[in-house]
């Protein structure tokens, strides 16, 4: 016995002091994702992490204690496995009136005010050299991206230089160096907040833009609305010479400011002097229709329907091969059109995001014109599934092979003039190379209405993903700027997992309690139809309420009444019992299991002492 119980303490030693660990979670939750490894693989200088945490802070809710334990243990596997102790983790308790604290308020640390009036620091800062990078406050409610976020913030002070993006939009994303559009916002949307994290991003002015800035190697074009040939040209440009794209056109957009919602006002978009040289057929004037995809929303007048021109798009109909679209898991496209190639087309076509085969096409004036049920009548699906989004590769061809487009007189000042001429020196006719380009056709889903939730969380505005929209978009943005490996760890697994085998209880129960419960009311149907006739068969001037009859019946009732309530408390009972022996067997293998396994380990090395001993004492 003392021998088994120094093994058992030896092996408590040796698992607190050697860095041996199992994860046995289904989606590997305590380990670090490939695309975090190869973030800490490409680590050239000394980085340090500071962790700023108001742990002596009095009331602190149990959810921030918890949730701190998981940041703290991240933090630290993020130190463990960079190569050559080039991450350090530093710890701080910012306490009020020291310098702590004012470090953590200089550094753009956004506290928590808690109930009692104290202030909870629990951010991050990034350091390298002179770059820093700051997650303001750890939201226990982002929990799924908590390894993004810290990977995130290495990758932008690992790099001295972030990639530079373009953004040119018809729609009011935020400002973030120039559009005018832009500036008649209430503020940025969260895509844009999303992509000025990972890249420098630079807006570009429609009424103006005539050229892409050499410096631009990845363009987003949201919903490019009656887009003047000049800007096509600069897009043609720039995809010849090795740019790459993201475009999102729209069949019908809801978020378009200048739409209005008047019937007759343009609220389509498409990049038509392109897609028609590329081989793309797009028709602008179709949305896509999915009876299985579609979305649930409450229409006045009418209530919950099922809307069919908004589609939620599951993982079924999402490409698992591509990196792009891999990881996500549900997206939400409004009024969507279709991409499909004509017999000119020469590049290759990867479909991303999908309809289901139970979709047909709408005409956009129905949107205008019809309500939400009828609509869906509208929808003839016809088997096939219609791409949503894509990946184009190839060499692109020109689209204005004789030069650039002449524009109207009415839109040429003088220095605007010169910009064109400047350009046209400098004309390209064919591609320099492959490049890739992918096309969204959904504008609107980018819209912070339909892709995130804003929640004050003790004084902290906190972003919510609700679907995957953004990281659509944010995929395809790091794909096409090389930078792939934050793709592998933008959605982690949730750590809190809800108890599948008990829920499944519960509806099984539920369902048999409903099916004794409608049997009940049945009875009280049928009983009470027997009394009517029983009423109905009384001699006329009788004083008596009910007769013998009526009276053998009731009794009947009540005791059949009795023994279903008795089956329904039984239900019950047993429903309760099968929880709470389920929950007895899970806490049973949660204090027995790892003393078991140390026991196990225990006799293993006495076994194997006695065998070397031969026996000996």
């Amino acid at each position: 016995f003392a021998m088994l119980v120094i093994a058992l303490v030896a092996v408590n030693v040796l698992a607190a002091v050697l860095p041996l660990r199992l994860d046995v979670t289904e989606e590997g939750l305590y380990t670090l994702s490939k695309g975090s490894r190869e973030v800490l693989a490409g680590i050239d200088d000394p980085i340090t992490l500071k962790l700023y945490y108001s742990q002596d802070v009095p009331d602190i809710p149990v959810t921030f204690k918890t949730y701190s334990s998981k940041v703290v243990e991240l933090l630290r596997q993020f130190q463990s496995a960079a190569p050559g102790r080039k991450l350090r983790l530093e710890t701080y308790d910012p306490a009020p009136d020291t310098e702590d604290e004012e470090w953590a308020t200089r550094y753009g640390l956004s506290p928590a005010r808690l109930p009692n009036g104290s202030s909870l620091f629990f951010g991050l800062v990034v350091v390298a050299a002179e770059r820093e990078a700051v997650l303001p406050f750890f939201d226990p409610r982002r929990e799924k991206f908590l390894e993004y976020d810290i990977a995130e913030s290495i990758t932008r002070v690992r790099e001295a230089k972030r990639p530079r993006i373009g953004v040119l939009s018809y729609l009011p994303l935020g400002y973030a160096g120039g559009a005018m559009l832009a500036r008649q916002s209430e503020g940025n949307w969260a895509i844009l907040q999303e992509l000025q994290k990972s890249f420098d991003v630079q807006t570009l002015e429609p009424d103006t833009l005539v050229e892409i800035p050499q410096e631009i190697r990845l363009m987003l074009v949201v919903h490019p609305k009656l887009m003047p040939s000049r800007i096509a040209y600069a897009l043609d440009q720039f995809v010849l010479g090795g740019g790459k794209l993201i475009a999102l056109v729209d069949p019908n957009s809801r978020l378009d400011p200048t739409g209005g919602g008047q019937y007759g006002a343009p609220t389509n978009s498409s990049l038509d002097d392109l897609f028609k040289v590329w081989g793309i057929r797009y028709d602008k004037l179709q949305i896509v229709g999915d009876l299985e995809l579609a979305t649930r929303v409450n229409a006045p007048q009418f209530g919950v329907v099922d809307y069919p021109l908004w589609l939620t798009v599951n993982g079924k109909y999402v490409n698992r091969e591509q990196v792009i679209s891999s990881q996500l898991e549900e997206l939400t496209f409004i009024d969507a059109g279709r991409f499909e190639t004509t017999p000119e087309f020469k590049l290759r076509l990867t479909p991303l995001i999908t309809s289901s085969p139970n979709s047909g096409m709408v005409d956009f004036t129905a949107v205008r014109l019809i309500n939400p049920v009828t609509i869906s009548k509208m929808v003839n699906a016809d088997g096939k599934t219609k791409v949503l989004a894509a990946l184009i590769t190839g060499r692109f061809p020109g689209a204005f092979p004789g030069g650039p487009p002449k524009p109207p007189a009415t839109e040429v000042s003088k220095d605007l003039q010169e910009k064109l001429d400047q350009r046209a020196a400098r004309h390209l006719r064919e591609a320099k190379g492959e490049t890739s380009v992918v096309l969204i056709g959904d504008a609107d889903f980018v819209g912070d209405q339909f892709s995130v939730q804003r929640v004050n969380f003790f004084g902290n505005v906190v972003t919510q993903p609700i679907n995957d929209n953004l990281n659509l978009v944010l995929n395809a943005a790091e794909f096409l700027s090389g930078n792939q490996a934050l793709i592998h760890i933008r959605s982690r697994g949730k750590f809190s997992r809800p108890f599948t085998r008990v829920a499944a209880l519960q509806v099984k129960a539920a369902a048999r309690y409903q099916q004794q419960e409608q049997g009940l009311s049945d009875k009280l149907d049928e009983v009470k139809r027997k009394l009517n006739e029983l009423e109905r068969q009384r001699p006329k001037g009788s004083e008596l309420m009910l007769s013998p009859a009526q009276m053998d019946a009731v009794r009947g009732f009540r005791l059949e009444e009795q023994r279903t309530r008795h089956a329904l408390r039984e239900v019950r009972k047993v429903l309760r019992q099968d929880i709470e022996t389920l929950g007895s067997v899970l806490l049973a293998l949660n204090l027995l299991a790892m003393p078991l396994i140390v026991a196990a380990v225990g006799f293993t090395i006495i076994l194997r002492r006695n065998r070397r001993s031969g026996g000996k004492r």
